[in-house]
């Protein structure tokens, strides 16, 4: 057998002998997937396949396991002079993304995203590995929807967080940052290149990024007629578009009150792009203007790093310390043919063998900023209590129909 030979163990019997394998695995998603295929007798063994879905799997490359996930398909096929079989199935994590959990009532009051994850997976039989400081926030409150998805909430409240959820080979959740370590090796044209294709795009770039909010303050008689409640500062009101004061009411005690909407505006320039293209959006709640900058500055580099994307294929699974390619690293890059020497992200590694190219990994890179979750639905505010988050901020999503 040869080191990276593939086999799919099912029920504790090994098959092997493969003659086509894809297993791939990537940060902007839960699930990695395999897709297998074989004649239907293999090597050394007398029995046809009987491979069934729903069977717990394990896929491994040589000693390295690469994946830990159920069976979906098992396709048997023949012809006049072969038959065949082909099996594919994803990670553990897949009943997260197909199901809708029932849980009772759905709301979690000052809990962490690391104890709402525990708690859902709990369900599916799945383990949880945090390792994003943003899965110990505390949110004040959130709930799961209707008919959502387990991922559909968590992913979401992961991008309340900056948290990204994607999976490890044994199956689990994990709950994880972009760029959390280095690639052990180097891609570099000429050197360990077997091809690459590259796409700088500026469909979605844009010249000038502006959020547009409003912040309502409420406006007292007493005191001098001073502001009362957050953010009702001369620097903040100099700062926005204009203000608005609402007719004023009379108080219990006959003082004249009112409220105040101040129109505040946050904008990020990106000199990379040569022509006015301007992105205006609205905030999805009343963000301090602090945090509609901090949006703003979000989407500039998002953007950027949308931009641009490569798919660079290299001989072999392995990086020159042993150890697979694995998605979630950064790794250095050069390439003047597609204009790059800088540090990218590997979004994205597919494993593939066939009679073609043999052993070969496909990783599409990417600049880290294009995969750091979209905090603008994000409001801060004070949590009352809470099992995993006592004592601190919580986080409050307004589209979570809290």
């Amino acid at each position: 057998m040869t080191p990276d030979a593939i086999t799919l163990t099912v029920n504790g019997r090994v098959y092997q002998g493969w003659t086509a394998v894809r297993v791939s695995r990537g940060i902007d998603r839960c699930v990695g997937d395999f897709d297998i295929e074989v004649t239907e007798r293999w090597t050394g063994q007398d029995m046809p396949w009987r491979i069934l879905p729903f069977t717990p799997c394990t896929v491994q490359a040589g000693s390295d396991l690469l994946l830990t996930g159920y069976v979906d398909d098992y396709a048997p096929s023949f012809g006049p002079t072969a038959h065949a079989v082909r099996v594919t199935g994803r990670s553990l994590t897949e009943d997260l993304v197909d199901c809708t959990p029932d849980i009772k009532a759905g709301q979690f009051n000052g809990y962490t995203l690391q104890a709402i994850a525990n708690a859902v997976c709990a369900i599916f039989g799945i383990t949880v590995v945090a390792q994003a400081e943003g899965a110990q926030i505390p949110f004040a409150t959130v709930q799961i929807e209707r008919c959502e998805t387990a991922f559909s909430f968590l992913e979401r409240l992961g991008r309340m967080c900056g948290v990204l959820l994607t999976d490890n080979a044994a199956g689990n959740l994990v709950l994880a940052t972009a760029g959390a370590t280095l690639a052990a090796g180097r891609l570099v044209q000429g050197e360990n290149f077997k091809a690459a294709t590259g796409k700088l795009s500026s469909r979605k770039h844009f010249s000038d990024y502006v959020v547009k909010g409003q912040s309502g303050l409420a406006m007292s008689g007493g005191g001098g007629g001073g502001w009362a409640g957050a953010g009702g500062s001369a620097a903040i009101v100099t700062e926005s578009l204009g203000v608005t004061t609402v007719a004023p009411t009379q108080s219990a005690a006959g003082v004249p009150t009112g409220a105040v909407q101040t129109q505040l505006r946050a904008a990020a320039h990106d000199a990379g792009v040569p022509r006015y293209r301007p992105r205006v959006v609205m905030a999805e709640s009343q963000l301090t203007l602090q945090q509609m900058q901090l949006r703003a500055n979000w989407m500039m580099a998002y953007a950027a790093g949308k931009a641009t994307e490569a798919t660079i294929t290299v001989a072999g699974w392995r990086q020159p310390d042993n150890s697979l390619w694995t998605a979630n690293q950064v790794v250095p890059v050069t390439s003047d043919y597609l204009g790059i020497d800088q540090d990218l992200l590997i979004v994205k590694v597919e494993f593939s063998l066939d009679e073609h190219g043999g052993h070969q990994t496909h990783l599409t890179v990417g600049p880290v900023a294009g995969y750091t979750p979209d905090p603008g639905q994000v409001k801060v505010r004070k949590g009352k209590h809470g099992k995993g988050g006592r004592g601190g901020s919580g986080v409050n999503w307004d589209g979570a129909g809290t």
